[in-house]
Parts: C-alpha cells; structure tokens; sequence
C-alpha cells in the first residue's frame, strides 16, 4: 500500500534536504478522507528524519496523530496566538477535537448528529454548540468528563436528557451536576405539547383550531396512554427500583458484615409500595384527564406518529413538517410553544 501512495506523491516531496522542518497547511484540502491519513503517514513514514508540523481543521486527521505532540489555537487577536497543548480528557478523542476548536458553549444531548432532539435543541438554544451523544448515560459521562478536563474551563458545558422515568430526586441531584431535563418525559413528546399543536392547526388552516386541538388530546389520553398504561406502570416501576438499587450506600462494611448491611440496605425497598405509588400516578392523570400529566409520564416514542391526520398530514410526516416550520416563517411561534417544556441554560 505505501508504495502505491508513494507512486501518486509529486517526487518533489522526497527532495528535502535532512532534517528538515515541513509546515503543511490544511493537509486534508483535494484528498479524500479515506486517502488522506494513509497518504500522510506513508510520506512520514518515508522521511523519519524530517520534523512534519500538520495546520489542520480536520478533527479525524489530528485524532491519527495522538502519540504527536499537538496544540490548538484559542485565538488570534491579529498580533498574537492563544494557544496550548491539547489537555488530558475522558472524552472520546475525537470530540475533544471538536470541542476544542469550537467557540460557543456546549450543550450534550441525546440522539444522534439527525434526529429531532438535535434539530429542536439547536434552534432552542443557538447561544449552545449542541452535540448528540446518544443516550443519556453518555449525556451525563460527558458532562462530567468536560468539566473535569483541564484547559476547556474558558467554556461552560451542560448535559440535557428527556425525563424518562425519573423522580424529582433524581432530577434535581442531576441538575446539580450540570444536568438539565425536558418537562416531558421524552423528546418526541415535545410534538404533542398544546401550544405547538395549536400553531401547527392554526399554520395548516385544515380545521377549526379547538376541535383539532381537542381530538389530539383525547386520542393521546383514552387510544395512546389508556390503551398502555400497564406496561408503562410496569416500567415506571422497574425504573424507579433499579434507580433505588443504584443509589444504596453500604457505608464502611468489613466481611463479616457486609452480607447484613447489604440485606439491611435492599430490605429498604418495597417493591409493592412502589408499584402502588405508580398506578396512582398513572392512573390519576388518566381519570382526571390530565394532558400535561400524561405527557410528564407516556413514554412512548410513536405516539406523535399518530396524529397527523388531525391536521391533514400524513402521520409519518407530521414530526418533519414541524421541524419545517422551524426554517420558516412560523419559526418563532413554534419555538415559543415549546419554551415552556424545556429549561433555561443560561450560556
């Protein structure tokens, strides 16, 4: 393979002198990604003697060089450089990399770099750099991570995550960590919200407004939430218990007593009383018909695939076509109907 690359490489680039010094701008410029790292490498690998200093904006080809000695560039005031070594971090490599040569603070969410949380959060919070992280255990590692690592603290970085099953507790113990949560239980119930659901009525002009609004309720309350609410008890439940089991505190035990303190500590959860505590939950919202309570709850990812028809849109396409009036001229409406359900980060 290297002499392959070699073949295609001007021989003017075999002609330095020893020892030289090679400064190479934005070696990633005409090259194909998956070219451009062998490329290179073969060439250093060709001259050991020559000292290679690669100006890149290519995260993936500084992420090849981590046995290098690499700096970035903070700013440039038109005198002088900012700069430093790139720092320790348990952030992934590559991330790090791209943290680094970003400018605004950051805000780690779940989804990936195309799915709506991304979309939704980057034009809720446009002061943020938002990255998608995936679930939200990543979420929080990387928020902690950021805020352990040594030279980012010019930079702020919190996490966002839906609600999922979590308790207030919880919640608030993750708030304190940089950790924000939604006012529903998961991103796609961001698309159920009232206010929103009156613009998309009112931009669609299909319906009378109220009717519309109405028949979106009553079919997410008594068809959607109804129709699962024993499964999702059921998984309130597992939910909570594992998240007690996660945060018992054995204290300091020795062998002799850690079989005790530990039968005395999971003692402590009553499977039952939580079970209990769930079906009222649960089923409080449903007999009180309250929507904004059923959202805080339903954990059901489909549920906003089913309510287009209401508006005259294809259900399937509902989601993309409030995403589509973020670009438009219902942009400010739409983001202004979903203030409410998210928190404020202050940048």
């Amino acid at each position: 393979m290297a002499s392959a690359l070699f073949s295609i490489l001007p021989r003017k680039c075999f002609a330095f002198l020893k020892n030289k010094t090679l400064i190479i701008d934005e070696p990633e410029v005409h090259l194909h990604p998956s070219l451009m790292g062998r490329l290179w490498r073969a060439l250093e690998s060709a001259r050991p003697d020559c000292l290679f200093v690669f100006i890149t904006h290519d995260v993936q080809f500084a992420a090849l060089h981590k046995d290098s000695p690499r700096i970035w560039v903070k700013s440039f005031d038109g005198a002088n450089w900012d700069w430093d070594f790139i720092p320790n971090s348990d952030l992934p490599e590559q991330l790090l990399l791209e943290l680094l040569g970003n400018r605004k603070n950051v805000l780690f969410v779940e989804g990936e770099s195309n799915s709506y949380d991304v979309q939704l959060y980057s034009a809720l919070y446009p002061d943020f750099y938002v990255v998608p992280s995936g679930g939200c255990t990543q979420v929080i590692a990387n928020t902690k991570a950021f805020a352990s690592t040594e030279g980012l603290h010019s930079l702020k970085a919190y996490g966002l995550i839906d609600r999922d099953y979590r308790s207030e507790k919880e919640l608030e113990a993750l708030k304190r960590k940089g950790v924000f949560s939604i006012a529903v239980a998961e991103v796609e119930n961001l698309f159920l919200v009232k206010p929103l659901l009156r613009v998309v009525a009112g931009h669609f002009a299909c319906c009378n407004v109220d009717e519309a609004v109405n028949k979106v309720i009553d079919h997410i309350i008594n068809e959607r939430f109804r129709g699962q609410i024993g499964r999702q008890i059921c998984q309130a439940t597992v939910a909570t218990l594992k998240a007690q089991l996660s945060a018992l505190d054995f204290g300091d035990v020795d062998n002799d007593s850690v079989s005790d303190r530990f039968k005395e500590a999971v003692g402590s959860i009553v499977p039952e009383e939580e079970l209990e505590r769930q079906k009222a939950r649960f089923e409080g919202a449903l007999s009180r018909q309250d929507y904004d309570e059923v959202l805080r709850l339903f954990n059901a990812k489909d549920a906003s695939s089913s309510i287009g028809h209401f508006f005259g849109v294809d259900n399937k396409q509902y989601k993309e076509k409030v995403i589509g009036l973020l670009t438009g001229e219902a942009r400010e409406k739409v983001l202004e109907a979903l203030k409410p359900f998210v928190p404020v980060i202050s940048a």
